[in-house]
């Protein structure tokens, strides 16, 4: 059983790896095509840094266990919320968010980030709960377009002077389609190999490996971005990409495998489990930003301290299947 771990290990580090070059090949591109400061920025901030959940999702679908996607959707949000955030400001100290637009739109987003919660309930979430989401993530394109004037500010794009030449659009698009590519195969490998061990040490527990293991592993981007961003002065633009991933993970990406292979929701607790945490976690993190308009330090810790509490009820099973 060593050559499927190796694979896993190889395939996410390739999967991060694609992730993480192809948000810069759109924004060349999203350049090039002379789009709008806004759209340009508006989906590399918020929905590129989410391609790896994507062509996860696609391939969980098609090798028919898309619980496992969906755990790595509603785990990676847990993680951006407490983890990722909590992380970031324990680096750089406070992070001040710009309270008005982004608490008009938190209570849309924390709705969007249970609703696949809400629509498992009853065991499954079917094609038609897939569209359900599909529609909501489209209103919620609708209602960020509205706030244009809010998004596009934080994330100045400048055109450097050879950007048009014949050398580096084809730079750009052959990086696009290389990391597509890659990005692809890299994912369908990861779900092989995930499958694999989870048969293997797992008792089939998909959705348990996703919300702890694959959803630790995609989030890397994310974090790559908020630290990034967070140094540069720019927390609110990171708490806004970290919103915006997560209404896009959870109703785009679990909308589009439950279309393409609806989501049987395993019956042992877990999806309860993180259920409850992901509420918890939206609350304090409301509190926090939009309430005191700022996260410092100590409330960095607790939201790490959710995060830690969801482990400790989460790895005693692990380590139950692993040993069974």
């Amino acid at each position: 059983m060593l050559f499927p771990f190796f694979v896993f290990m190889l395939s996410l580090a390739l999967t991060v790896w694609a992730g993480g070059i192809l948000p810069r090949a759109l924004g060349g591109i999203a350049l090039i095509l002379r789009l709008s400061q806004f759209v340009t920025a508006f989906f590399l901030v918020s929905l590129a840094t989410s391609i790896p959940e994507l062509f996860i999702g696609i391939s969980s679908a098609f090798q028919n266990i898309p619980d496992i996607s969906l755990g790595n959707i509603l785990g990676g949000n847990l993680v951006n919320i407490t983890l990722k955030v909590g992380i970031i400001v324990l680096i750089v100290g406070a992070l001040t968010g710009e309270g008005k637009i982004s608490n008009q739109n938190f209570w849309l987003v924390f709705f969007l980030g249970v609703l696949p919660t809400l629509l498992g309930v009853d065991g499954v979430i079917s094609r038609g709960d897939g569209v359900i989401l599909l529609l909501a993530f489209a209103l919620y394109i609708i209602k960020i377009f509205k706030d244009e004037e809010y998004y596009h500010k934080h994330i100045p794009i400048h055109e450097p002077p050879d950007l048009r030449s014949v050398s580096n659009v084809m730079r750009h698009f052959g990086v696009f389609l290389g990391g597509s590519v890659l990005l692809l195969v890299s994912s369908f490998l990861l779900i092989w190999s995930s499958k694999e061990i989870v048969g293997a040490y797992f008792d089939e527990n998909f959705f348990l490996f996703g919300i702890i293991f694959l959803a630790l592993g995609t989030t890397i981007p994310e974090f790559i971005f908020g630290v990034r961003a967070s140094r540069m002065g720019q927390g609110a633009a990171m708490l806004g990409n970290t919103l915006g991933s997560i209404a896009y993970n959870a109703t785009a990406i679990v909308g589009l495998v439950a279309v393409l292979n609806p989501i049987e929701i395993d019956s042992n607790g877990n999806f309860f489990v993180i259920a409850f945490f992901l509420f918890v976690a939206f609350l304090m993190f409301h509190f926090f930003v939009y309430t005191k308009r700022k996260i410092t330090r100590l409330e960095a810790s607790v939201l790490l301290l959710v995060y830690i509490l969801f482990l400790g009820l989460t790895i005693p099973e692990c380590i139950k299947c692993v040993l069974n």
